[in-house]
């Protein structure tokens, strides 16, 4: 309850305040007191208190079109430690045998990898110019996506990302149907697993178009988590089943961010049936394409894929600065 407390403290001072700042008067009955660790929520809630909506708009519009790459950095920089340490940081071990370009590699099922059905999706249609960034670059994409999707292609042929891993899928295999075989490029037979990791994860792009700091795609990608704009449209057409199995996954790992215990518990990966009603009421909407908003009744949002659609030909057409457009589009958006 030690978060919890520390949260509802610091609430209770802002009231504290509010009643000698008598303009600064506002509910602070937010549910992200008592939402375990879900800290960014908690932030956002006190940013409202303290700040009003609109530094909260101005906030995430920054962080929208100037910020990502910073915290793509970031984000790197964190997986690259946390790898690090896997791979015992003091004997900075040497690329296994099997992983180099002249062992076996490792073998991964198409399915097993891509459990968002990313690669069911054609990089060369419109709804695959709103998911793949570098498309007309084929295999020798910088987007690590596009790059799958089309060696998946060409099957039996073993392509190359980035001068670092080699890749090559095969339709029949003796351990079944539809593997992908990876290696190390051969530049890295020599070298350890910590610079294979480092240079791998420099290498792909988190955040849309890894040769643009202002890429549109990051706003697509926002859309598509919060309303499930690409996947719930007609020509994509994702199955019930399988945005279960996306929302559960979801669901499971909110579950171990705010697991308290240092052992990951059985409870992790099941769902009470409160959770099971939330993750089917969630799976309804999301095939709709909506979201649910509580205001003076419950309405139904939607934003259709064709009208990302239409922004981003009407960004393209007028040659407009990005970073510029799409901060108007979020305020827009967040009013």
């Amino acid at each position: 309850m030690g978060i919890i407390d520390d949260k509802r403290e610091i609430f209770g001072r802002i009231a504290a305040l509010n009643v000698l700042l008598p303009k600064f008067k506002k509910n602070v009955s937010l549910d992200s007191v008592n939402n375990e660790k879900n800290i960014m929520k908690f932030l956002a809630d006190l940013l409202v208190v303290l700040a009003e909506l609109q530094a909260l708009k101005n906030i995430t519009v920054d962080v929208i079109t100037y910020q990502i790459p910073r915290l793509e950095e970031q984000i790197k920089l964190a997986l690259k430690e946390s790898l690090k340490e896997t791979c015992g940081c003091d004997i900075n071990p040497s690329i296994p045998d099997f992983f180099k370009s002249s062992g076996n590699g490792i073998e991964i099922g198409v399915k097993d990898l891509d459990f968002f059905d990313i690669m069911k999706i054609n990089p060369e249609t419109v709804d695959g110019g709103l998911i793949y960034t570098d498309v007309n670059a084929g295999v020798s994409s910088k987007d690590f996506n596009t790059y799958l999707n089309f060696t998946i292609q060409d099957q039996d042929t073993e392509q190359t990302f980035e001068s670092i891993l080699n890749s090559k899928f095969q339709q029949t295999t003796s351990s079944g149907n539809n593997k992908l075989t990876f290696k190390a490029d051969s530049s890295y037979d020599t070298k350890s697993m910590v610079d294979f990791n480092n240079d791998f994860i420099d290498s792909i792009s988190l955040f849309g178009n890894p040769d643009s700091l202002d890429s549109k795609s990051i706003i697509n990608l926002i859309l598509e988590e919060i309303f499930s704009t690409i996947s719930s449209s007609s020509s994509i057409n994702k199955t019930k089943d399988q945005i279960k199995k996306e929302v559960e996954l979801k669901k499971t790992l909110e579950k171990l961010i705010e697991s308290d215990s240092e052992v990951v518990q059985e409870s992790v990966y099941t769902f009470n049936n409160d959770e099971l009603a939330q993750i089917d009421k969630l799976t309804t909407n999301k095939k709709k394409g909506i979201i649910e908003v509580e205001c003076c009744g419950t309405f139904n949002l939607n934003v259709p894929k064709e009208d990302v659609v239409d922004t981003e030909e009407d960004l393209e057409e007028k040659n407009c600065n990005y970073s510029k457009m799409l901060a108007d589009r979020a305020n827009d958006f967040l009013v």
